[in-house]
């Protein structure tokens, strides 16, 4: 009897160890419970899976022509990851003008 319970007070720990210690955004939702070590999502690194593999943030993609006539016209979006910023200097708006930012 004693052996069970010793099993099920070692399993309880070990995943309220995960549910502390583990990112639930980076982990597949799965703790090793043999030794309470997070199981990462593609991608994503660390003992506590919280930080993404290289420096592949985001990715540019040019919209207009260089060395063109400013515009600010039609809708755009920009899509911001988790724990993620944005910060945008814009000084060169043509004229004064509606715009949703």
């Amino acid at each position: 009897m004693s052996r069970i319970l010793f099993k099920t007070v070692i399993t309880l720990h070990i995943s309220l160890y995960f549910s502390l210690c583990c990112s639930s955004a980076g982990t597949i939702g799965v703790c090793n419970t043999k030794d309470g070590k997070c199981l990462c999502k593609r991608f994503v690194m660390g003992a506590r899976c919280d930080r993404c593999q290289g420096q592949n943030n985001g990715k540019v993609v040019p919209r207009e022509p260089q060395g063109g006539d400013v515009t600010w016209t039609g809708d755009g979006f920009t899509e911001v990851k988790d724990n993620a910023a944005l910060e945008y200097a814009v000084t060169n708006v043509p004229y004064t003008g509606e715009y949703n930012i």
